[in-house]
């Protein structure tokens, strides 16, 4: 018999990207208006093909809008709406709401914060220290579904624990952003645990948005 936990998480997410473009694109796009954005954004070759637009204003380039990202690009769950089954190695599962309902549980002495922040992405005009002064594209593809599914192999003697699951997460515009997680192993540093490999998952699409933003930073 195996010491192996299956881990699932499923919930409301989806997949982030922001790209950069030139001041010219920007008031280009600005001025067409939303919808005209977001239907050239959605399917760049079509839209272009059956529009007349100048050519240094096609920005995609060819490219589908999921590849526009030379700034960020995540995929993942928002980690409130996350729920999380673990499958022990008895066969018995433990059922949480969200990662924070295992952080207020009590931990032991040997494992640290269960959900850490490793980056932040704010999409907000004017001032944001997250990126330099320009000119930017963003798009968001809402999703539901399962967006993570690993399993663990744990030590000989040693039970599972769900204390020491680390998530780690993005501040995107305010929302913890799961990006992926780690198990603190008997001999890790809490501070370095064991990153679980992500075996995919399967989303639906739910909604999909884009816009464009300046960012001043005066």
């Amino acid at each position: 018999m195996t010491n192996k936990v299956t881990i699932e998480i499923r919930g409301y997410g989806g997949e982030f990207v922001l790209g950069s473009m030139t001041k010219e694109q920007y008031d280009y796009w600005k001025e067409q208006g939303r919808e005209a954005l977001k239907s050239y954004a959605y399917d760049a070759f079509d839209y272009v093909t059956e529009n007349k637009i100048p050519k240094e204003m096609d920005f995609m380039e060819g490219r589908f809008w999921y590849d526009f990202d030379d700034m960020e690009h995540f995929y993942g769950c928002d980690l409130e709406n996350a729920w999380i089954d673990i499958t022990l190695p008895d066969g018995s599962t433990q059922t949480h709401d969200n990662a924070y309902k295992i952080r207020e549980e009590e931990r032991d002495e040997d494992t640290s914060n269960n959900i850490r922040e490793i980056s932040e992405c704010y999409t907000t005009e004017g001032v944001n220290n997250c990126y330099p002064s320009g000119f930017y594209f963003t798009a968001y593809s809402s999703e539901k579904g399962q967006f993570i599914f690993t399993e663990l192999e744990l030590p000989e003697g040693h039970d599972f624990d769900g204390k020491r699951l680390v998530f780690w997460t993005i501040d995107l515009d305010g929302s913890d952003f799961l990006d992926s997680i780690s198990y603190v192993m008997p001999k890790d540093d809490p501070t370095e645990p064991t990153e679980l490999t992500n075996e995919g998952g399967s989303t639906t699409g739910k909604g999909w948005e884009c816009s464009v933003f300046q960012i001043t930073n005066e």
